[in-house]
């Protein structure tokens, strides 16, 4: 049942990827330019970890997840994030805060790092998902790697205390900057 469904999914969402980028890209008309005025573009790895971060905790639905596999044959990019399409169409706040994805994403292409979107679906929902090619993995590694510990943190902040989730901000900070922080550079 569960190739079955995400056989119906993918196909689902090849038939539908214009017409949802399409919607998503009007929604996102009324706050990209306010958006991108505020804008503060990422120039590393962690810049961009922090920006997802904060936007899980401000309640964006971002979810690292690979759409189930299908008879088709993908390209085999790496796949970065989703975010479900029905909030960025019909809730203001969640629209003004994947336009800051947009940006951060924007930002990265500039430098040359080859992201891409397309529409996916998981037990009929839509999302809004990027991909990077395998051979950039760098770019994203520590996003990869710290995935879990991003949410095991939001997971906890309403139940514990600033002193118990110290260390644990702590660790994170110190897992994706310095040293394993990864600047986007240009490709020339």
């Amino acid at each position: 049942m569960r190739e079955l469904q995400a056989e119906m999914d993918a196909l689902n969402a090849k038939m539908k990827n214009d017409e949802e980028l399409e919607k998503i890209d009007k929604a996102l008309e009324t706050v990209m330019s306010e958006v991108r005025s505020g804008y503060k573009p990422v120039s590393k790895e962690s810049d961009f970890i922090y920006l997802i971060k904060h936007l899980i905790e401000e309640g964006l639905c971002i979810e690292q997840y690979s759409p189930e596999v299908t008879s088709e044959i993908g390209t085999g990019d790496m796949h970065l994030l989703s975010v479900k399409t029905e909030p960025i169409l019909n809730d203001e706040n969640a629209k003004t805060m994947f336009a800051r994805i947009v940006c951060a994403i924007e930002t990265i292409r500039q430098y040359g790092v080859d992201v891409y979107r397309k529409i996916t679906c998981r037990n009929n929902e839509f999302y809004v998902s990027y991909f990077y090619p395998p051979e950039q993995y760098v770019y994203f590694n520590n996003l990869r790697e710290h995935w879990n510990d991003i949410i095991y943190i939001y997971e906890r902040k309403e139940n514990w205390t600033d002193w118990e989730l110290a260390p644990l901000e702590e660790k994170l900070r110190a897992d994706v900057t310095g040293e394993k922080d990864f600047y986007f550079q240009k490709n020339d």
